[in-house]
């Protein structure tokens, strides 16, 4: 309440007005140190999941009521979409897929649907929405929620989400991802199966083992210029580089700088 208590001391406008400034109003999370594996979600960008893995402290999270609740509201629509496609005869364990198959796959957790999986082979760690059974075709299945704008026209992957469904068919031995794109507005569904090649599945693994391997020089990856202003490790990268231009090595684990020749 103290929060509250502070801003009534403070008002000097219209109620209705302060309302609206502390559901928009931005505040500072704590911030905690990321597990060091590699997450499928960030793969756009080699350099920002060397420093996941390195241990870099992400920048500090700010967001408002109405910011979390977009995630908020993608998480309950995750669930749902689980729920209804659990009842169906279509739906595959994921616990049961992995253990059956016998997959380099360590289950760390199950959360209603949804299970947190561990590749120690690739040092990939991330949540599985659920897998499809459809005519003796295995499909992983991955929901996102998106502006209705963006649903109304959507007829493919989204570019930034390839990588992402590579790596599942990899991991996951699957030659099949099954996306559900939901639209925010109108909670319209888009279905869409994308198939992952031989060749698109050879070259995701050696880019996630470029990122093992190089990770302690990381001016050497490739860096997705697209996804800084979501970064959360943005401030970090723009020093260490900057640095870098002028000759200077920032050494990650102990935050010291050094000749970058050396």
């Amino acid at each position: 309440m103290k929060y509250f208590e502070e801003k009534a001391e403070k008002r000097s406008f219209a109620p209705d007005a302060l309302l609206a400034a502390l559901f928009n109003e931005l505040h500072a999370d704590e911030t905690e140190v990321r597990s060091q594996t590699i997450s499928p979600s960030g793969l756009a960008c080699q350099v920002s999941q060397a420093w996941k893995l390195l241990g870099v402290m992400p920048d500090k999270a700010v967001e408002s009521f109405q910011s979390r609740s977009f995630a908020e509201c993608g998480e309950d629509r995750h669930e749902r979409i689980q729920a209804f496609l659990a009842k169906t005869p279509y739906w595959v364990d994921v616990e049961e897929y992995v253990k059956e198959k016998k997959l380099e796959l360590e289950v760390l957790e199950k959360t209603g649907y949804e299970v947190l999986l561990y590749s120690p082979k690739y040092n990939v760690r991330f949540r599985c929405d659920g897998m499809l059974l459809i005519d003796g075709i295995y499909y992983v299945l991955e929901i996102k929620t998106e502006r209705q704008i963006a649903n109304d026209k959507r007829t493919e992957p989204a570019e930034k989400h390839l990588k992402q469904g590579y790596s599942y068919a990899l991991m996951m031995c699957v030659d099949w991802i099954m996306w559900v794109y939901e639209g925010r507005d109108y909670l319209t569904q888009r279905p869409i199966a994308q198939r992952v090649t031989k060749d698109e599945k050879a070259e995701i693994e050696k880019y996630l083992t470029e990122i093992v391997q190089l990770k302690d020089t990381p001016e050497k990856l490739y860096m997705d210029k697209k996804a800084c202003g979501g970064c959360e490790y943005k401030s970090f990268c723009q020093e260490y580089f900057k640095a870098l231009k002028k000759g200077v090595r920032i050494d990650v684990k102990t935050g010291t700088a050094c000749n970058s020749a050396q």
